[in-house]
């Protein structure tokens, strides 16, 4: 698309390897992956923290989940969807939470 001869680009890559800008990832169809380092290490240390935290007892008391689901319902007066329902049952479950 941009019309860069491909030895430019590699060797622009390559570059950035050795100046410790660019880490380069695991080999898929096309080549190996390439991030940018500060980014390869922030998403390091996430999953570093995420497993640290999930780590050990759960902080909150148990509670009884479908009454708890009931009651929210009843509050706001509509009905959760499965996919909230199960939601909410792992996050009562779990230390530790991704929602997207």
């Amino acid at each position: 698309m941009l019309e860069i001869p491909a030895a430019t680009i590699e060797a622009a890559v390559d570059h950035g390897i050795s100046e410790g800008r660019l880490v380069q990832g695991e080999e898929r169809e096309g080549g190996p992956l390439v991030y940018l380092a500060g980014l390869d290490h922030a998403e390091r240390k996430l999953s570093e923290n995420i497993i640290s935290l999930s780590r050990g007892e759960h902080p909150c008391p148990p509670i009884d989940v479908e009454r708890a689901i009931s009651w929210v319902e009843q509050k706001v007066g509509f009905t959760l969807a499965e996919a909230q329902r199960e939601a909410i049952r792992l996050a009562v479950r779990s230390k530790v939470m991704v929602l997207t």
